[in-house]
């Protein structure tokens, strides 16, 4: 496995900011730490970014189950067997629906890797995130 670094950010880093005269100046105006008006201004500059992507997300999701294809989509759901009876194609649905997932997991990496700046695959370790998550659907299920 390859290390991916140096990727373009859509914000500055910290140390960039902390380096600018302007900001800096800008930061004590505010009576701020530069240190701490850095961290604010990248976090919470991402945070906006990624709240914009979410919502972006949930209202296509949203706009997409009102019309006939979620109308459809909600009848596999409800019963394949009848939707298939209508002459719908399921696994082509199923495909089209896994294929979108995907999509929406990449662009969550996509994300994630610019917010770190560095792709390092050698540092994840799925097993532990995999078992975490099966204990909190496990768990929610014994509680219901």
């Amino acid at each position: 496995m390859k290390n991916v670094v140096g990727l373009p950010r859509p914000l500055p880093f910290e140390v960039d900011l902390q380096n600018d005269p302007g900001f800096v100046e800008r930061a004590s105006g505010l009576g701020l730490d530069p240190v701490l008006a850095s961290t604010l201004y990248v976090k919470l500059g991402y945070a906006a970014l990624f709240a914009v992507v979410l919502i972006t997300l949930l209202w296509m999701a949203q706009m997409a189950l009102k019309s006939p294809w979620g109308r459809m989509m909600r009848a596999i759901r409800d019963n394949e067997v009848a939707a298939q009876a209508m002459g719908k194609n399921v696994t082509k649905r199923h495909l089209q629906i896994f294929v979108l997932g995907s999509a929406i997991c990449g662009l969550a990496g996509a994300m994630m890797t610019t917010l770190d700046g560095q792709l390092t695959p050698g540092t994840y370790n799925p097993l532990r995130f995999t078992f975490l998550i099966w204990v909190m659907v496990i768990g929610r299920g014994l509680w219901q």
